[in-house]
């Protein structure tokens, strides 16, 4: 953020509920406000619940493929032969396929735009 014909010589920046003093010739040059607020943004808690709703769908789709796909393949030949069984596996993958989804779609819900504003207060 660059703050351009400041007319004294230093400014408090507020953001997100956060306040720093920078000089004017900081805010001229340009000040990183992600770098100066590291830990403290608006975007902190919204980040923070997106990727808790990432991981759990990660972690869903590794047990899918570590576990349930890879330790069902022996009984490919099986399901060829047995339409139960293979009426079973169809109803398991649309099963699991479901969850992800679900899961998928929790994750998206947590990307919405977070509203914020900078307050610049010459001191």
């Amino acid at each position: 953020m660059k703050v351009a014909n400041l007319k004294v010589a230093k400014a408090i920046v507020e953001w997100g509920g956060k306040s720093k003093e920078f000089t004017k010739e900081q805010l001229a040059a340009g000040v990183n406000l992600a770098a100066e607020f590291a830990g403290m943004t608006p975007f902190e808690g919204s980040f923070r619940e997106f990727e808790k709703r990432v991981f759990a769908k990660q972690n869903f789709e590794t047990f899918c493929i570590k576990e349930v796909t890879t330790k069902l393949r022996p009984f490919s030949p099986e399901a060829k032969a047995d339409f139960d069984v293979a009426a079973a596996f169809d109803a398991l993958r649309a099963n699991l396929s479901s969850r992800q989804k679900a899961l998928d779609d929790k994750a998206r819900e947590a990307l919405q735009p977070v509203k914020h504003s900078i307050k610049v207060t010459p001191l």
